[in-house]
C-alpha cells in the first residue's frame, strides 16, 4: 500500500515536471494573456486535452488553498467533490467537442478539507484548428450563496411575523368588539 502511494506521488511529480518544463504553457499562451489571467480576481486555469492542469492563476491558489506547484500537473477531477464529478466531466467533454460552456456551479475541495462553490465557464483552446486544451474561468460564489440563504430565511421570518401580526390584530379587533358588546349589556346601578 505504501509503495502505491509512493508511486502516485512520484507520478504526480513527474507529470508536474513534464507539464511545467517540457509542455510549458508559455508555448501557446502569450505573455499578455498570462499577465491578464494572473491579475484577474476570478480563478483562471487551463487544462490540456487529457484534463491535466497546465496553467493556473493566483486567484486559484487563494480559493483552493493549494500552491501553484501543488495544482500544476494534477487532473482537474482531483479538486471536485464526488457529487459534482459528473458535472465537471460533462463540462470537460463539451469543451473537448469544441463547445463553450455556460456558467455551472461546482463544489471543489480545498486543501484544508472544506468545500467551496465555484461558478465555472469553459471554452476550448485551439491552435491552427487543433484542440490543445480548455480555458476555464470560475468565480467563488459560496459567500453569495450563503447571503442568499440568509436573505431567504430573513424573508420567511418577516412573512411569518407579518402573518402573526395580522392574526394578533384580528384578535384585538375581536376582543374590542366583544368588549363593546359587554359594555352595552351592563347597566349602571
Amino acid at each position: 500500500m505504501d509503495e502505491c502511494k509512493d508511486y502516485k506521488r512520484k507520478y504526480a511529480c513527474l507529470r508536474r515536471f513534464l507539464f511545467t518544463r517540457w509542455f510549458n504553457p508559455e508555448r501557446f499562451l502569450n505573455d499578455q494573456f498570462r499577465m491578464l489571467a494572473e491579475f484577474c480576481p476570478d480563478v483562471v486555469f487551463v487544462v490540456d486535452a487529457g484534463g491535466w492542469i497546465i496553467m493556473v492563476n493566483h486567484a486559484a491558489t487563494k480559493v483552493s488553498g493549494y500552491s501553484r506547484d501543488e495544482i500544476l500537473g494534477q487532473h482537474f477531477r482531483m479538486f471536485l467533490t464526488l457529487d459534482d464529478l459528473s458535472a465537471g466531466f460533462k463540462i470537460f467533454y463539451r469543451t473537448l467537442r469544441g463547445e463553450s460552456t455556460e456558467a455551472t456551479r461546482l463544489r471543489i475541495r480545498r486543501k484544508d478539507g472544506s468545500t467551496t462553490v465555484l461558478e465555472l465557464s469553459g471554452t476550448p483552446i485551439r491552435i491552427k484548428g487543433k484542440f490543445i486544451g480548455g480555458l476555464a474561468i470560475a468565480r467563488d460564489v459560496s459567500e453569495q450563496m450563503r447571503r442568499q440563504s440568509q436573505d431567504r430565511i430573513r424573508e420567511q421570518t418577516f412573512i411569518q411575523l407579518m402573518a402573526d401580526l395580522e392574526s394578533e390584530r384580528r384578535q384585538v379587533k375581536t376582543l374590542k368588539n366583544e368588549l363593546a358588546q359587554l359594555k352595552g349589556h351592563i347597566t349602571p346601578s
